[in-house]
């Protein structure tokens, strides 16, 4: 990356992070809010009849879950709106027609991303941390996990934010494919509770592999699968979105009509 390349990646990460910021509520009470309620009603009432997984309490098991679903979620729309508004409105096609080459712009995008869905599950962590009395398995672990997660969902919704067409093309592709790839990952039940079939189904979902390295970073269950195996699924992941993104910027009309 040259002079100018890195002029313009640390640039477009500035003026994202200052935007994000001035929408404070939005990008960061709104999803606190959510999760405070959620280990309320599903982790401390609902948890009560449903016990311990793995000889943990379901408290714990949920907010682990809760919080690969917060940094996800907020790194995932974050991204995908702000492409597709500078879509809209026509200043995409004029980052692309800069000197600036297209890989780049997507690893600025990836990268503005994991810093928002970090800096947004910094409460998140806080609220598990209080709730598993200080004790976590591998803060190393968990903070590397954190960063995959970001940047992972951040391509993926700047995928999303290129194939679109319209402002509810996102949702819906957030609603077929993400979201129920996400609940059926294991992050909030056992997948071991699961009939035969639908455990060796659960193996085809990429983010099965991902909701159990949080529950060994946080909780320090064991592996489901190999350590070496899972780590390959998410090399492979983040590498086939990264080139998905750069191909698709490369394809992008210079005008767009929505």
């Amino acid at each position: 990356m040259n002079h100018n390349s890195l002029t313009g990646f640390l640039t477009i990460i500035a003026y994202e992070v200052k935007s994000c910021s001035r929408e404070s509520y939005y990008a960061f009470f709104a999803p606190l809010i959510t999760v405070i309620l959620s280990l309320i009603v599903i982790g401390g009432i609902l948890g009560q009849q449903i016990g311990k997984i793995h000889g943990v309490e379901y408290l714990r098991y949920f907010s682990t879950g809760l919080l690969l679903s917060c940094i996800s979620g907020s790194c995932y729309n974050h991204i995908a709106s702000t492409l597709f508004s500078m879509r809209y409105v026509a200043h995409f096609s004029e980052l692309t027609a800069s000197p600036m080459p297209n890989r780049v712009i997507v690893l600025a995008y990836a990268t503005c991303g994991a810093i928002t869905g970090f800096v947004v599950c910094l409460p998140v962590n806080i609220i598990i941390l209080f709730l598993l009395h200080g004790k976590l398995y591998s803060w190393l672990l968990l903070l590397a996990l954190m960063l995959f997660t970001g940047l992972m969902f951040s391509l993926l919704a700047y995928i999303n934010a290129m194939l679109s067409k319209k402002f509810k093309d996102i949702s819906i592709f957030e609603n077929l494919t993400l979201k129920p790839l996400l609940f059926f990952s294991g992050i909030y039940y056992d997948v071991s509770s699961l009939p035969d079939s639908l455990q060796t189904l659960s193996y085809f979902n990429p983010l099965f592999y991902l909701a159990n390295a949080y529950h060994v970073a946080v909780l320090g269950f064991d592996w489901s699968v190999k350590p070496v195996y899972s780590s390959a699924v998410f090399l492979f992941s983040a590498l086939a979105f990264l080139v998905i993104a750069i191909k698709l910027t490369d394809r992008q009309e210079l005008s767009f009509n929505p």
